[in-house]
């Protein structure tokens, strides 16, 4: 942590806009708690059911407050006179012309499918490995390298990929490959082997790799460097938004096939609900009641569980990939020219665009351009600058 800190001050450079503005206070507690509503009704909606009054006040409390939000942050009309009441608009939390980028726009919106899906294996395989094969916490890290080793590779390989083949494809194809490796992982058993793991949860993380990297950085390919902060940010907080949406959705899809697969025959009324409340309470009433066959039962049943998790995820990779393929703009290419500016105007598509990769892009990824931009050459052509420079895209119709 003290590394990347001092990497973070002396190494990455400063962006910021030419105005800075005041803290919106009350749209961040509106969005946060909006948010909290939402991920804790989808929590509980797994122990409770979805006709709980809990279950029902939190998501619709959720759900009013983030509405609230989206009228707090609507821009005062031009030419009104400034009132208390209408203070909010000059200082959005978010910068509502960032969805008239369509770039913007599917970019952060692929990134947190990915994200979304990415949590369910985050989520779930600690379990596995701790519960169902008995490792320690070390044991369980040491797993997820072939994951993370796989998304390093994805990140690192999806800036040639997208220049040869665009970043579309690249996209719809990152999603077909995490959507193949979490459709194979749903296949675990309780004789999976660590080979069969490390199989799978590698082609799982080079497939999140390139779409998170590529999704990232075609969002921010036409946003100027007066806007690069503020936009960089809202997509990192979408894709963390992502984390407890996943956590709670697909930790209710796993506690739902483990409870439907649990053998509680043989127990007490008490015992069974106990088992029924997770695989660790399932796993400390079996060492309790010394019964071996509980214990197996608790396991097999929790691989169950994990498996609908996984095909879950799966299922949302599959629909990323339809959503880039039918929603993304096919003129999405990647190109990394030596030219900058500093133009600040990215609403229409007759001015120059601007981007420069802001510091929440730590991450491998490309820089991906949502056009291609024609700069006159001395013999009086037109092409692609391809030369690798400071990471700022200048681009003309």
């Amino acid at each position: 942590m003290v590394i990347a800190l001092v990497a973070v001050v002396t190494l990455v450079p400063e962006s910021r806009g030419a105005r800075r503005g005041r803290l919106d206070i009350f749209g961040m507690v509106l969005f946060g708690v909006g948010l909290a509503g939402l991920v804790y009704g989808f929590a509980e909606a797994g122990t409770r059911g979805w006709a709980s009054a809990v279950v029902i006040a939190a998501l619709a409390a959720g759900t009013l407050l983030l509405s609230a939000f989206t009228i707090w942050q609507r821009p005062r009309t031009p030419g009104a006179v400034a009132t208390p009441a209408s203070t909010r608009a000059r200082e959005p939390l978010v910068d509502a012309g960032l969805f008239r980028i369509p770039e913007y726009v599917w970019g952060a919106v692929l990134a947190f499918l990915c994200s979304l899906a990415m949590i369910g294996v985050l989520f779930t395989l600690p379990q596995y490995f701790q519960a169902v094969l008995g490792v320690d916490a070390i044991g369980s890290g040491l797993r997820l390298l072939p994951l993370l080793g796989g998304l390093a590779l994805g990140a690192i390989g999806a800036e040639p990929l997208a220049k040869a083949i665009g970043a579309k494809a690249t996209i719809v194809g990152g999603f077909t490959v995490m959507g193949a490796g979490l459709m194979l992982g749903s296949g675990t058993s309780m004789s999976s082997g660590l080979g069969f793991l490390s199989v799978w949860t590698s082609i799982t993380g080079t497939g999140i790799g390139i779409v998170i990297a590529t999704a990232t950085a075609a969002a921010l390919g036409r946003i100027s460097v007066d806007r690069a902060g503020a936009a960089s940010a809202l997509i990192q907080a979408l894709q963390d938004a992502g984390s407890p949406f996943g956590a709670a959705v697909l930790g209710t899809a796993a506690l739902a096939g483990y409870r439907a697969h649990l053998d509680t025959s043989g127990l007490t009324p008490a015992q069974a609900g106990v088992a029924r409340g997770g695989v660790f309470d399932g796993t400390a009433l079996a060492d309790q009641v010394r019964s071996p066959a509980l214990l197996a039962g608790v396991r097999s049943a929790f691989v169950d569980g994990v498996d609908t998790a996984l095909l879950v995820c799966g299922g949302i990779a599959f629909a990323g990939a339809l959503l880039a393929l039918l929603l993304f703009p096919r003129r999405a290419t990647i190109a990394v020219p030596e030219a900058a500016t500093t133009d600040s105007d990215t609403n229409s598509d007759a001015d120059a665009d601007a981007v420069e990769l802001p510091a929440a892009m730590a991450s491998p990824a490309p820089l991906l351009v949502s056009r291609q931009s024609g700069v006159n050459l001395p013999g009086g052509d037109t092409m692609i600058e391809t030369a690798r420079g400071d990471a700022l895209v200048e681009g003309s119709e």
